[in-house]
């Protein structure tokens, strides 16, 4: 049996997984002392009356491997809202089935069709991302920003 990749968004009920996610990308990275949020802020900065934050889950058959967070931003430069990738995190056993892959593609359709541009940043020395970044069609600079436009 072939296992299916699905991409759904983050619903109030998901913050909970959305929660130890975020946890394992913090210990991942070494950066748990930064991870100051708690589920019921998540819930309320999500799902209360102004949103500011959207997000969604991958999943390989029934599990959730990774997620994706973003928020709407308006940039100066520009005049234009654009969306902010916040996280992107697909846990360690499941790298390679093209979760992080499908979720980017599902947040530039997001993007898309607002004509909006996505940006984030990325570590300068994490090779291995900007190369992933870079393939699915990003401009990046030497500061560690990417952006994606819809144009592409």
């Amino acid at each position: 049996m072939t296992s299916q990749l699905n991409i759904k968004r983050i619903t109030e009920d998901d913050v909970d997984t959305l929660y130890e996610l975020m946890k394992s990308l913090a210990q991942y990275e070494g950066l748990e002392k930064f991870l100051t949020v708690s589920p019921e802020d998540l819930r309320i900065s999500g799902f209360g009356k102004e949103p500011s934050w959207s997000g969604l889950f991958a999943y390989l058959d029934d599990k959730v491997i990774g997620y994706a967070t973003y928020a709407y931003a308006f940039h100066m430069w520009s005049g234009t809202q654009r969306i902010n990738l916040d996280d992107l995190f697909v846990s360690a056993e499941y790298r390679g089935h093209g979760a992080g892959e499908a979720l980017m593609r599902a947040v530039f359709e997001i993007a898309q069709s607002q004509s909006m541009q996505v940006s984030w940043t990325v570590r300068p020395d994490n090779s291995k991302a900007i190369k992933f970044y870079k393939r699915l069609g990003a401009n990046y600079s030497k500061i560690g920003k990417c952006i994606w436009s819809p144009e592409q």
